[in-house]
């Protein structure tokens, strides 16, 4: 999250979308998003223990042509692949 203000059309996301907070395991304090942004999203932390998968970890391994198996939910890898989504540059 805090690559916020990178994102893509983040003040459409930030208006329309809640935001979910997990822990990782080398993370510090979840704050919220408002000291990147001056907006108040819509934020709630899940309670869960940390895991060391995040957003950046899968793009990364995408980019890098390794699975992501076991990662996330064989839908949301069918639609990166049907999508291309991070793929590395050609």
């Amino acid at each position: 999250y805090k690559t916020l203000p990178s994102w893509h059309q983040r003040d459409l996301l930030i208006q329309k979308a809640v935001f979910l907070l997990a822990p990782r395991p080398s993370s510090e304090s979840m704050e919220t998003f408002d000291e990147f942004t001056g907006l108040q999203p819509q934020v709630e932390q899940i309670q869960m223990p940390p895991i060391g998968i995040s957003a950046s970890l899968i793009r990364q391994r995408i980019s890098e042509k390794k699975s992501i198996r076991y990662m996330t939910q064989d839908q949301v890898i069918a639609y990166i692949e049907d999508h291309q989504l991070y793929q590395p540059p050609n």
